[in-house]
């Protein structure tokens, strides 16, 4: 018989379908039959609102999962659409690429945060830097109107060198406005 406290959320799973089609190269290799979705509730309010766990080897005996993404019913109700999608897109970018991967090196790992800072430095720099703040405004992460994030990995040094016949990073291309340009409506406020 199931938990009545932790129970499968078909809801949440959609989501992450959702976030892979929107973000296909941020997921990949993301394979949510892989993943248990659950919605657990518990007596207190945790400090967290959801988590990501590897399953064990005796959990996956007789179940495909090999993660599970938790999140805590009482923060998902208070939720707003916006920060239900910022926090399955937080959980998601827990897992590797290499996660569902049996012969990779990442596979059933959890990533830790890439980045620590304080809010005040992030917020200064343009990201919305707590989302889980009711009032906080944020995009929709499903309009095609938002502007894709970008991941650098830095872990992995880059062989890609510009052809002759490519721009190189210094150099803008006849295509991209140059902030040499005269014409004042090519440069955007950022």
């Amino acid at each position: 018989m199931a938990n009545p406290d932790c129970n499968p959320n078909q809801e949440m799973k959609d989501l992450a379908v959702q976030l892979m089609d929107r973000y296909p190269e941020h997921f990949p290799t993301f394979d949510p039959d892989m993943v248990i979705f659950l919605k657990t509730e518990s007596n207190t309010k945790p400090k967290w609102d959801g988590r990501v766990m590897a399953c064990k080897y005796q959990f996956r005996i007789g179940n495909p999962y090999l993660y599970a993404i938790e999140i805590d019913s009482s923060w998902w109700e208070e939720y707003s659409p916006e920060q239900r999608q910022f926090c399955m897109y937080h959980q998601m970018c827990h897992i590797p690429s290499g996660g569902f991967d049996p012969e990779s090196k990442e596979y059933a790992k959890v990533l830790p945060h890439s980045i620590q800072d304080f809010p005040e430095v992030l917020g200064a720099a343009g990201a919305a830097f707590d989302w889980r703040r009711q009032g906080e405004q944020l995009q929709d992460l499903m309009d095609s109107a938002t502007m894709d994030v970008v991941f650098c990995d830095d872990d992995e040094p880059s062989d890609d060198k510009p052809s002759d016949d490519e721009p190189s990073d210094d150099e803008p291309s006849d295509d991209e406005p140059s902030l040499d340009d005269e014409d004042e409506t090519s440069v955007e406020n950022v």
